[in-house]
C-alpha cells in the first residue's frame, strides 16, 4: 500500500481509477476556459472535506470513513480527467462545498489570471432559491 502523500500526488496528476468519475456538465468551453456546473456537496479541490467537527480524506472516490464517497470526487480531479488534452487546469475561483453553481476553469496560468482579474473588476450578484413562506 502506498503512503497517503504518494496516493495524493498520484491523484493530483489525474491517475485513472477503476471506476469512471462522475461526468462534468460543461456549460461553455473554448481553448482558454471552461465553465462547468458544480453540484452541491462536492468540494472544489482535494483531500480533506470538513463534515461538522470530523474531517475525512478522499482517495480515489472513497472516503476514510465508512460512508460511500463516490459523489465527493473533487471538481479539480473531475476536470483533469474530463479535459486530458490540457496540460494544466486552474480553478479561477472556488465555491463552498455545499454550494452548487457555475465554476470557471482555465487551461493556462495566463487565462486563469485574466479570468480572475475580470471577476474581481465585475459586480457580483447572488441568487437564492427559497422554498416556503419565510416564516
Amino acid at each position: 500500500m502506498l503512503p497517503l502523500s504518494l496516493i495524493s500526488i498520484i491523484l493530483l496528476v489525474g491517475h485513472p481509477s477503476n471506476s469512471p468519475p462522475p461526468a462534468l456538465d460543461v456549460l461553455f468551453e473554448n481553448e482558454h476556459i471552461a465553465v462547468v456546473s458544480k453540484p452541491g456537496n462536492v468540494p472544489c479541490h482535494h483531500l480533506e472535506i470538513q463534515r461538522g467537527k470530523r474531517k475525512r480524506t478522499v482517495i480515489q472516490g472513497r472516503s476514510s470513513d465508512s460512508g460511500d464517497a463516490s459523489a465527493v470526487i473533487p471538481m479539480i480531479q473531475r476536470a483533469r480527467l474530463a479535459f486530458p488534452q490540457h496540460e494544466s487546469i486552474h480553478l479561477v475561483h472556488r465555491l463552498d462545498s455545499p454550494t452548487s453553481g457555475c465554476l470557471i476553469l482555465a487551461f493556462s496560468p495566463e487565462a486563469a489570471r485574466e479570468a480572475s482579474d475580470a471577476l474581481a473588476r465585475g459586480q457580483k450578484t447572488y441568487f437564492a432559491l427559497c422554498r416556503g413562506n419565510g416564516e
